[in-house]
């Protein structure tokens, strides 16, 4: 059943149309140390500006990055941090600075749909929780908030109610606790922040929300901070052996990858436009680029399978992950992580299958 908490978020989302395309919500709370706004600039190497002088403020910054700008706020012994477009918050590196003698709660999503609720103490990352599916969690304690993931889970079941029923934007189901026309649009979001008010106790405000340029609000521009070495891609974090040899291989074998694992995930699941689906297939087998509005087509891509361990809403995403263009926001070998998540049973043999496509190149051993 979703809960009050949820349904305030989804409201607040769904009002203010362009968070659908990602934000970042930070709480700091003090552990062994107190936290006030000036500690945090420091540890994050902020400098305060005036957001109605940004454009002055880069002219004397050649390295600016509109990203790295944030509010933030003193709510007590607490601090939180709110980026409307960026998310730094979400860094492993920010969150260890930020965790030093404290509790740090951060989510974030971006425009593709990926997005995480993460924890960090004392300098570890204890645990991120994928938002669109609390079983996917990682990090060095990925169980140290499981029993406060019941809204993160609850909206799972919903979003899993749609798939299975085959709707778009609504679902009619036998459930008395589901509304009976449930609208699901950012569900998985609004209930991972409910998780994040339940876990601190506070409430990110529509007034807040609404006059990020006022009290209590301060907007700094966080600086520089260096990334830990890290794999180019999602893929990379879950499988660095695969990912690193299917990029040492040739392109050919890249796209040969691809092409079978999408024929897979076109074979088991029931899409929602199997001739857009085909048509991706047949532009990564041949290097061709696709048209921005056709993958955008293939960014609403549903899918749903009979199979239980299935997970349509991976699915989707493997044909517009994998058409990706060079040098662009997303990673092409990402697809294969949506495949991993799609499809649980048979990642073991299909990672061997690719595994073995790598090695028949001559170019890498099968490891």
């Amino acid at each position: 059943m979703i809960s009050k908490a949820v349904e305030y978020y989804q409201r607040v989302l769904t009002s203010r149309s362009w968070f659908a395309e990602g934000l970042s919500w930070t709480v700091i709370q003090p552990a062994s140390q107190q936290l006030t706004v000036a500690e945090v600039m420091r540890r994050l190497h902020a400098e305060r500006v005036n957001p109605d002088e940004l454009d002055e403020w880069a002219d004397d910054h050649d390295d600016h990055d509109p990203l790295l700008m944030a509010c933030l706020a003193q709510i007590g012994p607490n601090v939180v941090m709110f980026q409307d477009n960026g998310f730094e918050g979400s860094r492993p590196e920010i969150l260890r600075w930020l965790s030093d003698g404290a509790r740090v709660h951060n989510v974030d999503w971006t425009i593709n749909g990926n997005g995480s609720l993460s924890y960090a103490v004392y300098g570890k990352v204890l645990a991120r929780i994928d938002k669109n599916n609390p079983d996917r969690k990682y990090g060095e304690d990925p169980t140290a908030l499981d029993e406060d993931l019941a809204d993160m889970h609850a909206a799972r079941q919903l979003l899993d109610l749609e798939d299975q029923a085959g709707l778009g934007e609504t679902s009619q189901t036998a459930d008395p606790s589901v509304p009976s026309a449930l609208d699901t649009h950012l569900l998985a979001e609004a209930a991972a922040m409910a998780t994040v008010e339940h876990r601190t106790g506070i409430r990110l405000t529509e007034q807040w929300l609404d006059n990020l340029g006022a009290e209590p609000w301060q907007a700094v521009m966080i600086g520089k901070i260096p990334s830990d070495p890290r794999p180019p891609s999602g893929f990379g974090d879950a499988d660095p052996d695969l990912d690193a040899r299917l990029r040492a291989a040739p392109e050919r074998v890249q796209r040969a990858a691809l092409v079978l694992v999408m024929r897979e995930i076109a074979t088991r699941f029931s899409l929602t436009d199997g001739e857009a689906a085909q048509a991706a297939i047949d532009a990564v087998g041949q290097g061709r680029t696709l048209a921005n509005e056709v993958r955008e087509h293939l960014f609403r891509l549903g899918a749903s399978s009979g199979d239980p361990q299935a997970d349509g809403l991976s699915a989707g995403p493997v044909f517009y992950t994998a058409t990706a263009p060079p040098h662009g926001y997303d990673d092409r070998l990402d697809a294969l992580g949506h495949v991993r998540n799609a499809l649980p049973e048979d990642w073991p043999r299909l990672r061997c299958t690719l595994s073995d496509l790598v090695r028949a190149s001559g170019h890498q051993a099968r490891g």
